[in-house]
């Protein structure tokens, strides 16, 4: 029979590769905020998908604009109307994981800092976005800022939020997004913050 040549060649792509900012994260947690903080449980797993939907979550209620943080019944009601039901498919327990996500927002959302922050300007949530970093030839850095507020001045803040404890990754996390921003807005003030649940200043 005839033999059909195989080709063994490497494929090469000139395409950029693209990275996540957060590809060395090993996401938030949110052990320690619910009515049984410090005990074994439903955050002790190192549930990425359940932590990435709860830090969602943290940003829709922050998106609500409370002037003054709400009582937690207040605040689970909210989040209740605003998860939709696909979301919840692989959350064990329903409640018990509104009451934690509404206890991590209202520990950070409780921060005087963080409520002049946000009253500074007006606040973008989630934002996506895409750059080159001019040190990494053929990379295209991808994630999304946990929230950006541009002042009227014309200056702008990134607030990363982080519902655990403080990490090594997390500053060069935040030094991407910093990065990312100035290119965007070439010749723009811009500054950062970590904030971590607690009273702030």
């Amino acid at each position: 029979a005839d033999t059909i040549a195989s080709d063994r060649v490497p494929l090469v792509s000139d395409a950029p590769v693209v990275r996540s900012v957060t590809s060395q994260d090993d996401g938030p947690s949110l052990a320690g905020f619910g009515p049984d903080a410090g005990a074994p449980g439903l955050w002790d797993r190192g549930d990425r998908a359940l932590d990435r939907l709860a830090g969602t979550l943290v940003h829709r209620l922050f998106q609500r604009g409370w002037a003054t943080p709400p009582p937690a019944a207040d605040a689970v009601a909210h989040l209740a109307r605003l998860v939709r039901s696909e979301e919840l498919v692989d959350v064990p327990d329903h409640g018990r994981f509104l009451s934690d996500v509404a206890a991590a927002f209202l520990r950070l959302a409780g921060r005087s800092d963080v409520r002049r922050w946000l009253a500074q300007g007006r606040a973008y949530y989630e934002v996506p976005f895409s750059y080159a970093p001019a040190d990494a030839p053929g990379v295209i850095v991808r994630g999304s800022i946990d929230c950006l507020v541009a002042r009227a001045d014309g200056s702008l803040q990134v607030l990363e939020f982080k519902t655990g404890s403080p990490r090594p990754e997390h500053a060069g996390q935040l030094d991407t997004y910093l990065q990312a921003v100035r290119q965007a807005f070439s010749g723009a003030d811009v500054t950062g913050e970590l904030v971590y649940p607690g009273p702030g200043e």
